[in-house]
Order: structure tokens, then sequence, then C-alpha cells
């Protein structure tokens, strides 16, 4: 009788220990938080989704991942699942230094123009980097919408805060564009390039102008530093071909 209580504890304690690895490698949610983020690191947004949805299974108020989760799906252009967790998370109290601009963002490609200038605007306590990025979002919103003085009023506010702000020079050069001026468009590009040489936007209009004005080796080796910056921009190929063929 004893060998068989004996036999009978010895099943329950391997049953015990056999249980114990995996209860201790169970995860919570800043476990998939961590491993989020360092997916994302590595360029590996399918996996990053995974564990953020393991994190939100656990806590679905949990403001961190409802906000990375929306920066991912922007990224991805999923744009009506960026808004929903960008919306959550503002909800849940993110800091607005980090959602404001992805918010504004999602809705300008959504086309939803009015609603960004509306709910996107500058409130007293706001970074300069921050004030920056929401006048470059109205300057692009109202190029969308046509609206060209308004337009260069947030790209001329936005240069006042930061004098480097290719964006808003690059928007500037647009704006030049669009009423026909084609030298303050070089002049615009050309300004945004001496501030930032890697910028892939400046040296992919600098290469459609030289493309106009037939001066094709240039705008190659215009298209060429877009794809040495950026390899994977698709529209840089094309363009880039088109020059070569004449």
């Amino acid at each position: 009788m004893q060998g068989v209580r004996q036999g009978y504890w010895l099943l329950i304690v391997m049953a015990t220990f056999s249980f114990w690895p995996v209860m201790s490698q169970a995860m919570d949610t800043d476990d998939y938080l961590r491993e989020a983020k360092t997916y994302l690191e590595q360029g590996q947004d399918k996996h990053a989704v995974i564990q953020l949805k393991n994190a939100l299974l656990l806590d679905q108020n949990n403001t961190e991942a409802r906000l990375l989760l929306g920066e991912v799906y922007l990224d991805q252009e999923e744009l009506r699942s960026a808004e929903k967790e960008l919306s959550r998370s503002r909800e849940l109290g993110a800091d607005r230094e980090r959602v404001i601009l992805p918010m504004g963002r999602t809705w300008l490609l959504m086309g939803e123009s009015d609603r960004m200038l509306e709910e996107i605007v500058v409130e007293e306590g706001d970074s300069i980097p921050l004030q920056v990025g929401i006048q470059l979002s109205h300057g692009k919103a109202y190029l969308l919408k046509q609206e060209l003085e308004k337009a260069d009023e947030a790209f001329t506010s936005a240069l006042a805060l930061e004098p480097s702000a290719v964006d808003a020079l690059l928007g500037k050069a647009g704006i030049a564009k669009l009423k026909g001026d084609d030298e303050d468009y070089a002049a615009f590009v050309d300004k945004a390039l001496a501030v930032d040489p890697k910028s892939a936007d400046a040296w992919a209009m600098k290469g459609s102008q030289l493309r106009l004005d037939g001066k094709l080796q240039e705008a190659v080796s215009a298209y060429g530093k877009v794809l040495q910056i950026e390899p994977g921009r698709t529209n840089a190929r094309v363009a880039k071909a088109m020059a070569l063929m004449g």
C-alpha cells in the first residue's frame, strides 16, 4: 500500500514539475510589448502586429499597444484600422506629442482634410517640433484643397519655427509649381537639398523638373540618388527608366 501511495505522489510531483515551465513562460502585457518593439526595430511588422494584438487580449485599454498598432497600420496604409487604433489611443490618454501627427496624417491620406484642419491644431504648451509638424500638416491639407495662399501661410509658419524644415521648403516648391513658377520651384528644391542632401523627396522633385526640361542624364542621376536613399521606391525606378529611354 505504501508503495502505491509513493507512486501516486510521484506522479503528482512529476505532473507539477512538467507544468511548471509552461506557467513560468506565460507572458504578460509588458512582455508582448517588448517583443513587438523588437520586431518593429527589425522591420518585422507582421510579427509585431501579432504581439500587439496579444497584448490587447490581456489589456484592451493598453494605450501603448493601441498607439503602436495604429502607427503600424498607418505605415501599411490600412487607414481605417489606423484611424480606429489611433483614435482609441487618444481616448485612453496617449501622449499628444506622439499621437497627434500620425492621427493627422491618417486623415490626410483618407482625404479628410477638413477634419484634420479642424481637429489637429496647435495648443498652448506644444513643443516646437510638434508645432512645426502641425503647420506642415495644415500646409499639405490646403495644398490638397488647392487653397494655395493658406498653404503658403502654413509652410511659412513652419519655417519661422524651424528654418531647416525640409518639408516646408518642398511644400513651397509645390506651390510654385502649381503657380507655374519653375524658377521658384527649382530654388526651393535646391534649398531643401542644401539642408538635407539625403532627402529622397527633394531628389525626386528635382528629377521631375530636370526631365521636363529635357535634361535627361541629369534626371537619371537625380532618380539614382532617390534609389540610393530609398531602394524600394518604385515610382523613382519607373521615372529613371523613362528618362533613360528619352
